[in-house]
């Protein structure tokens, strides 16, 4: 058997190992995506032989078909016909053969089979390239379609086959490639997951769809995924990446996300060397960060330099407060001795100071999520548990704290519980994260982000109450929140009126 009749013949096995193995609401999907009415080749290419004149007559009469079994049944003469021409009658090297072996196949609903029987015919036919690609940029489209069905309906498998096979049709976007990488993540196969994201990266420069959002979004997963592994290094070069992109493109917000990530990344790392230049150049972009200032301060403090610790907290930082000078009772000078105690594994004397801060400051962030994490370091699942659900009573759609309530059951090894805390954590349809009061004309604002995880998102509305120092309510706020798909992030902010200290929020 040549070359050419064993790759025709391959071709009619795709066909019947697809209609067979693989699930048919993809294949439906592609053949419905494909033109109603019958367009000749637009590139120039003339059929040449009886049998290539003739299957191109069945697929226009097909196209035209009303009658579903007889529109089959064209299709499946066509092909035929054509497998005859190319591996019996001498046309394997003509390209309209092979161009309309592509179409019928796109009309069948098999890719694998119309990218095999495009390839030839673009080889042979420059000049039907772009033509080709509109083919298969329909059916690729449609897959990627498919592949999102198959994801709100929890089914994985068949939605990493639907994108595979898109990533065949148009093998230089990395659109399908994100999609394989949330996949992998969703069913937490990181290694895989990091694969397609830095494949999708990879990519997107050079892409004719929707690169550059694809370019961020999986800059963003990816670095995200590496941090989460605990490869700092990897994971800060992927986030330079992405925040020289943001800077490129104006999305200040984002960028500044970005690089405060990458500094309290380094800070969890020990890396407090490298950290303080990455505080200090995200300050430079948000010097009203009080929270980040005390990370800084905490870094100068575990490299054993007080005094630029007490100089980090100083009249920029402390302008939120409104305090003159750094105050030795304050809750950010506890919450450095906590870090550093932490730091030399000292998790006893760290979650005293830990409480000693929340003793000044009961509504102090970074002190109950330190806290928590020496808590665990202590096995202590009882007080995790404590402090996870304090900050989830104000914060029900905090990850982390979601995070630590899992693992608070997991340390107490109650199972049952364990495992509804594991579905809260999943079902949470966004996360709202680096929440922060900043200074404004005449005032303060609460600003943060939305980021997506729901494969089916819904809009929905956040009801904030903003709180004084004694945990009365001063003011109420509501922040529309949009459909947003798995790590799309949305900033937003919110007015908060001078003696704002604390907020909570309720989906209304």
């Amino acid at each position: 058997m040549s070359l050419v009749t064993r790759a025709a013949a391959a071709l009619v096995a795709s066909a019947a190992v697809a209609a067979t193995a693989q699930a048919q609401s993809y294949r439906s999907q592609v053949a419905a995506s494909q033109p109603g009415r019958y367009d000749p080749p637009g590139c120039g290419i003339k059929a040449g032989h009886f049998l290539v004149s003739g299957a191109a007559t069945k697929l226009s009469v097909a196209v035209g078909s009303d009658n579903p079994a007889n529109r089959e049944r064209l299709l499946r003469e066509g092909q035929q016909v054509l497998v005859e021409a190319i591996t019996a009658k001498g046309q394997a090297k003509n390209p309209a053969a092979w161009y309309f072996l592509g179409r019928i196949a796109l009309y069948r609903g098999d890719p694998l089979e119309a990218d095999t029987a495009f390839a030839r015919a673009e080889s042979l036919a420059p000049q039907c390239a772009e033509e080709i690609r509109g083919f298969r940029r329909t059916a690729w489209g449609a897959l990627i379609g498919a592949g999102g069905v198959y994801s709100a309906d929890h089914r994985p498998d068949s939605a990493l086959l639907a994108y595979h096979l898109a990533t065949g049709l148009l093998p230089k976007e990395p659109e399908p490639w994100y999609w394989i990488g949330a996949t992998h993540e969703g069913s937490e196969q990181t290694d895989s997951a990091i694969a397609a994201y830095n494949r999708a990266a990879v990519l997107a420069p050079g892409s004719q769809e929707k690169g550059e959002k694809y370019e961020r979004l999986a800059l963003s997963r990816l670095g995200a995924l590496l941090l989460r592994s605990e490869r700092v290094d990897s994971g800060a070069v992927v986030y330079e990446k992405l925040i020289a992109l943001l800077g490129q493109s104006g999305d200040t917000a984002a960028r500044n996300l970005a690089a405060l990530t990458v500094a309290r990344s380094l800070y969890q790392a020990q890396r407090f060397a490298q950290a303080i230049p990455a505080f200090r150049r995200y300050l430079g972009w948000r010097p009203g960060d009080a929270t980040a200032r005390q990370y800084l301060a905490g870094a100068f403090q575990a490299l054993g330099q007080p005094d630029s610790a007490q100089a980090a907290l100083g009249e920029r930082g402390l302008a939120a407060t409104g305090r003159s000078a750094p105050d030795t009772a304050s809750a950010a000078i506890f919450i450095n001795r906590g870090v550093t105690k932490y730091q030399a594994k000292d998790f006893q004397g760290a979650a005293a100071e830990f409480r000693q801060a929340l003793e000044r400051e009961p509504y102090h962030r970074v002190a109950m999520t330190n806290l928590a994490y020496t808590y665990n370091e202590l096995k202590d699942g009882a007080r995790l548990l404590e402090v996870a659900n304090r900050l989830l009573d104000k914060e029900p759609y905090n990850e982390t704290a979601l995070r630590f309530a899992v693992q608070g059951y997991v340390l107490l090894q109650d199972r049952a519980r364990g495992l509804d805390a594991v579905k809260r954590l999943d079902s949470a349809p966004i996360a709202v994260d680096s929440l922060r009061l900043e200074p404004r004309p005449g005032g303060l604002k609460l600003s943060g982000s939305l980021r997506g995880r729901s494969a089916t998102p819904e809009a929905f509305t956040l009801v904030f109450e903003l709180l004084n120092a004694s945990g009365a309510v001063v003011a109420t706020a509501e922040q529309p929140v949009p459909s947003l798909f798995p790590e799309v992030r949305q900033p937003f902010s919110i007015v908060a009126g001078a003696g704002v200290v604390d907020w909570r929020y309720r989906r209304r």
